[in-house]
């Protein structure tokens, strides 16, 4: 367990609660005033894999805060989950009324959907991934939108919220050629190319493939 994440461990307050902790702002927000993020690509985790970890927030509380975009929508402040969907799931099925969130204010939308997809890959293995969420990182990395120096940010941050040290350095390089895209996955330009049409598919479209899929899968 990381320093940080050891502090704030069982903590539960209905009342918005502000901290900065090694330069960055916490606020320990109420599930109920989160929304999910808008054409979230990741499905949340069932089975087994959710009765673990809503036993282990059970145990130790939810140990990495979430992140949060903040939005000021007429006076009232909007929070949009990028990152802890299935945290924030498990913890709702565990009993917690709310997690502390790293809060991001006045993110482009590009942005925060690199915060989505970096943060669910950190926990993801890509072959795991079901065709419309393989669609979704490919596009968002093949896009001329996508930034490594704004990803290995990403990173830094992140490994800053577990309390380590400098993140080693990205082995992935942004490229506008599927061939070289693809390298980094094991897929050919042409596959690579598929996934991106699948992305431009509408959404019960997408769904139907995944279900497809999901059929054959143990």
């Amino acid at each position: 367990m990381s320093s940080l994440a050891a502090e704030f461990a069982g903590q539960d307050n209905e009342q918005e609660i502000e901290i900065t902790q090694k330069g960055l702002r916490l606020v320990f927000i109420s599930f109920s005033k989160i929304r999910q993020y808008a054409g979230h690509p990741f499905r949340l985790y069932t089975g087994e894999r959710l009765s673990d970890m809503v036993e282990s927030i059970r145990q130790n509380g939810i140990l990495m805060p979430l992140i949060i975009c903040r939005i000021l929508d007429g006076g009232v402040y909007d929070d949009e989950m990028l990152s802890g969907h299935n945290r924030m799931n498990a913890g709702q099925i565990a009993g917690l009324d709310g997690a502390w969130c790293l809060i991001k204010e006045g993110l482009p939308d590009a942005e925060a959907l690199m915060y989505v997809v970096e943060t669910n890959m950190l926990q993801r293995s890509f072959s795991d991934l079901l065709p419309s969420e393989k669609a979704a990182v490919l596009a968002l990395r093949y896009s001329e939108m996508f930034s490594q120096g704004k990803r290995n940010d990403i990173l830094r941050e992140l490994k800053a919220l577990e309390g380590g040290g400098e993140t080693c350095g990205s082995d992935f390089h942004r490229s506008n050629s599927r061939d070289t895209l693809g390298g980094d996955y094991d897929l050919t330009g042409r596959q690579v190319a598929n996934y991106l049409r699948v992305n431009q598919l509408l959404d019960c479209l997408r769904l139907k493939l995944d279900a497809r899929l999901t059929e054959y899968l143990p």
